[in-house]
């Protein structure tokens, strides 16, 4: 038997290699027919060092199993595009669900807006917490207030990142802050982060760190005439 057939498989392998990129789901799905088929080719190969006798009476075969093998190969990269294409269409089918619409105007929470305990020098409360969105041009991005109810209060954006979710991302000199959250009918539903270098808090071994905060949110639409006035200080 020649090293033809053989190096046939072998071409045949590296060309599902180089059609399946790393880390999507056609490279998962070829990974697991390309160990099978270079056992195959060795085997093939190694058939090539019997004596000349046994290399004739295995020939017929070993030529069976590289037809089988660069097949089986060809028919591996042909069902995993198929697979491909069938969970591309799947995605598309899901993210054409009619976005829920994030209405301008004022969301209430019962706690603060922005996971806050501690209220300003001369309020009682931080809470209720407010979500100002401002008024946008687009469905899927716009501009929001985080108000707490002792009139602190921070700048953010907002993005969608699925039909029926948002994300709501500030930052300034001293802290950032995330939100992200699913929409329903006049309501908001999600969890926060706020991280800062500038501020710090004790961890559990009562060591300082810096600033990473936690924090549900759920927040309803209400009519802003509740809402406390913005004074623009940082929280």
């Amino acid at each position: 038997m020649t090293e033809e057939g053989p190096r046939e498989i072998e071409r045949t392998i590296a060309r599902l290699r180089r059609r399946a990129v790393p880390g999507n789901g056609m490279s998962r799905c070829v990974a697991a027919g390309l160990k099978k088929h270079s056992d195959h080719a060795g085997n093939a190969k190694h058939s090539s060092a019997f004596s000349s006798v046994m290399r004739e009476a295995f020939q017929s075969a070993a030529m069976r199993r590289v037809r089988v093998c660069m097949t089986f190969g060809l028919c591996t990269l042909a069902a995993c595009e198929g697979q491909t294409r069938a969970g591309a269409a799947e995605s598309a089918r899901v993210d054409a669900r009619p976005a829920i619409e994030l209405a301008a105007g004022c969301y209430r929470a019962p706690t603060s807006i922005m996971g806050r305990t501690s209220p300003l020098t001369g309020h009682g409360s931080v809470a209720p917490g407010w979500l100002q969105v401002n008024e946008h041009a687009s469905v899927d991005s716009g501009t929001v207030r985080l108000v707490d109810a002792d009139g602190a209060a921070f700048a953010a954006a907002w993005r969608r990142t699925a039909p029926d979710s948002i994300r709501v991302f500030g930052r300034d000199d001293f802290m950032e802050i995330t939100i992200r959250a699913r929409l329903g009918a006049g309501s908001i539903t999600g969890a926060g982060l706020i991280t800062s270098d500038a501020d710090v808090q004790r961890n559990a071994a009562g060591q300082l760190e810096p600033l990473r905060r936690e924090w549900s949110v759920t927040a309803q639409r209400e009519p802003c005439d509740a809402m406390p006035a913005d004074p623009g200080r940082r929280p």
